[in-house]
């Protein structure tokens, strides 16, 4: 019985072993993050370039992507400013811990609606943002939290299971949800796939094999 059973893991861990990425492809993977993070810069510079130091000429048809106003990303621009706006006008204990839960269309609702309707002619009742629709409703400190789960994930799924392909492709993916965040709103349709992942990023296999998701 323990022959059988030294012999299923043995072939068990020879299956696993067989999985995981050779050296070649593990350098490639590697080197991903290094455009990942080149790309990342140079479109921070470029945010920065046009809508700090006022560098517009620089562009050309790229502009109307780089410079934010009220018009930008089909109105995320308005609602950004909006939400900026009012939350500089919360009390203290509300900056600190956010209006509430998903309560953004209450809040605009009560501070903006009339210009909504005037300059929009619509009502928003999300920011369109993730992170800032966190930093309104559920307050910094909320978002330190999010965001604390999402970047502890990242660190640990590329510090110890880098070779590992199952991990990175679902680490990817979830990177990928955070992405689009910048422009989107959380939905019951996407959100939960994404938490579902990371935990995938996150999971630890069993003693005899450390290794596995």
């Amino acid at each position: 019985m323990e022959k059988n059973h030294q012999l299923l893991e043995k072939n068990r861990n020879s299956k696993l072993k067989n999985f995981y990425l050779p050296e070649p492809s593990l350098w490639l993977a590697r080197s991903w993050w290094i455009v990942v993070i080149l790309v990342v810069a140079a479109v921070v510079y470029a945010l920065y370039d046009v809508n700090v130091t006022g560098h517009t000429e620089r562009y050309g048809r790229l502009l109307e992507y780089l410079q934010f106003n009220d018009h930008w990303g089909s109105g995320r621009g308005y609602a950004w400013r909006i939400a900026v706006e009012d939350y500089k006008e919360f009390p203290l204990l509300q900056k600190i811990f956010g209006y509430g839960p998903d309560t953004f269309g209450i809040v605009t609702r009560i501070n903006n609606w009339e210009e909504m309707i005037s300059t929009q002619g619509v009502r928003y009742d999300s920011a369109h943002n993730e992170y800032l629709q966190y930093f309104v409703t559920i307050g910094p400190f909320g978002l330190l939290a999010y965001l604390g789960i999402f970047f502890s994930t990242v660190w640990t799924t590329v510090k110890k299971k880098l070779d590992n392909p199952v991990a990175m492709a679902a680490l990817f993916a979830v990177i990928c949800y955070h992405a689009q965040a910048v422009v989107n709103i959380n939905q019951p349709i996407s959100t939960p796939v994404m938490w579902v992942l990371l935990c995938i990023c996150t999971a630890r296999g069993g003693e005899a094999y450390p290794s596995r998701i």
